[in-house]
């Protein structure tokens, strides 16, 4: 095979998800390079995080097996992202094969071995108070490394924890406020992290005494306080009738 004089006709690579159209492959492109074939992609997700396992396929076999000696951004957990590179040595591959040589890229959604079900995205945790972290996945007898982390950046272990689906956490009332929290399941090469959430501040105690509004039947705005307020009321002395002083 002369590569040089070969022409590499480019076919779009589609990829095949479960969650529908939300993931593709585009701007697809391949250039000779000696003995080798140069793919790049860019492979388009809604979700920065997910993973995908990426194959070459080519028309020598009529794409029916995925090419064999490659490298850079092909194979298992590839993350989204623009200009992704591909490395084929179609000479070595190839051998004795004459002609023009087609390519495409496919890539599958990599199924998780663990999920997260909480926290939801976008939801609030507060400094002090439980957390119930919920997964499914993996098997009984598993044991995991689960960490909290703000845009990518471990800020907490919270230990080796038992596949029970379960883990209840106090946030710490050190913790910093802010958005771009996530939990992290490390198990082996497997890494999956939760929804984004954010961290607020403990409950102010203005919110814990402040009144209810609430409207009685013929439209008399009252205002309800929260039983300790009430409780203390109730105990207050009933004052004296002032026209009965002195008799």
């Amino acid at each position: 095979m002369d590569l040089k004089k070969t022409t590499l006709p480019l076919f779009f690579g589609t990829i095949f998800s479960m969650v529908g159209f939300a993931q593709t492959i585009e701007n697809v492109t391949a250039a000779a390079e000696g003995s080798k074939i140069i793919i790049t992609y860019d492979l388009v997700s809604t979700d920065d995080n997910q993973k995908f396992d990426i194959e070459l396929f080519s028309s020598h076999n009529d794409f029916e097996k995925p090419a064999l000696l490659v490298k850079g951004d092909v194979g298992e957990n590839i993350k989204p992202g623009a200009g992704k590179r591909v490395e084929w040595n179609a000479r070595a591959e190839l051998r004795n094969f004459k002609g023009q040589v087609s390519v495409e890229v496919r890539g599958q959604v990599k199924k998780p071995m663990y999920t997260f079900l909480s926290p939801k995205a976008k939801s609030g945790l507060r400094k002090g108070k439980p957390a119930s972290i919920v997964w499914e996945g993996g098997s009984d007898n598993q044991r995991f490394k689960l960490e909290l982390v703000q845009n990518d950046v471990v800020i907490q272990g919270l230990g080796t924890v038992p596949n029970t689906g379960l883990y209840t956490w106090t946030v710490p009332t050190d913790t910093k406020t802010g958005k771009g929290y996530r939990f992290r399941i490390t198990a082996g090469d497997e890494v999956v992290d939760s929804q984004e959430f954010s961290v607020k501040g403990k409950t102010p105690l203005w919110v814990m005494l402040s009144p209810i509004p609430v409207v009685a039947a013929g439209g008399t705005l009252f205002y309800l306080w929260y039983a300790e307020q009430q409780r203390l009321k109730d105990h207050l002395a009933i004052p004296p009738d002032v026209s009965e002083i002195g008799n």
